[in-house]
């Protein structure tokens, strides 16, 4: 049975040749998120290569979700390994995760790991993952969540602007914004969001549309 994949990256010289590399594959691409759904909901793929990167506006790991639920097997891809970006595709449900700057056969190797069904991880990722616990995710009270993936998506919004979108009072945002930075440990709204995007936290999507 000949596999078929879908590649999602914004740049169209990149897309197409990571498809020339996977000739023996029913391969298609999309430039962007809508497309990418458009193309998803229209036919069936085995497997969806998302480059983390996907344009300056779009992050694929916000396609991770979605690619599952149109059962398919999400793999990022991305220049480098970032242990932040790994983490983060772990707990969304990818299956692997590709480092573009190595050989055509890493690709490879990454792909038929998920086909039979074996996540692929950079390893070396995954041992640091365990073993450092300054890595640990905080536990988050349901309001404290919501703040913090509205904040993540929106960073540049003051607490008053925050407060407004969320109906809550300014000074019930700025207590919480105090508890989330406590929680990462760091001092500083730009501080706190370096830090959850290294520890591999993502914001849900849903939540923050439902707010806005």
């Amino acid at each position: 049975m000949q596999h078929k994949i879908l590649i999602v990256d914004g740049r169209l010289m990149v897309a197409e040749a990571i498809a020339a590399l996977l000739g023996d594959y029913e391969v298609a691409t999309a430039g962007n998120k809508a497309e990418a759904l458009h193309v998803l909901s229209e036919k069936k793929f085995d497997f969806v290569l998302v480059n983390i990167h996907i344009n300056p506006n779009e992050n694929g790991l916000s396609l991770i979700k979605r690619i599952l639920f149109h059962r398919a097997k999400p793999i990022m891809l991305n220049h480098g390994v970032n242990i932040g970006q790994v983490r983060a595709s772990i707990l969304l449900g990818a299956y692997g995760y590709v480092n573009q700057e190595l050989s055509s056969s890493h690709l490879y190797k990454v792909l038929h790991d998920v086909i039979d069904e074996k996540f692929s991880f950079p390893k070396g990722v995954l041992d640091e993952l365990r073993q450092n616990k300054q890595l640990a995710m905080p536990h988050l009270a349901r309001s404290e969540k919501r703040l913090l993936d509205y904040f993540l998506m929106h960073p540049e919004q003051t607490n008053f602007e925050i407060s407004d979108k969320m109906a809550l009072s300014e000074g019930r945002i700025r207590n919480c914004m105090t508890i989330l930075m406590r929680k990462f440990d760091v001092k500083g709204r730009a501080n706190l969001a370096k830090e959850a995007q290294f520890r591999g936290y993502y914001p849900d999507e849903d939540i923050v549309n439902s707010i806005t």
